[in-house]
């Protein structure tokens, strides 16, 4: 089992509870981060 610290315990309690929201057109998003990726290689 992993360990988290406090910072990292208190992350995944906000995620768990609703308390992070996608901003932002993600499909957009995703493509451009599939051209840095193609990009880099």
């Amino acid at each position: 089992m992993i360990k988290l610290d406090k910072f990292e315990k208190e992350i995944l309690k906000s995620l768990e509870n609703d308390g992070w929201q996608s901003k932002g057109n993600l499909d957009k998003r995703l493509e451009q981060l599939k051209g840095y990726i193609k990009n880099a290689r």
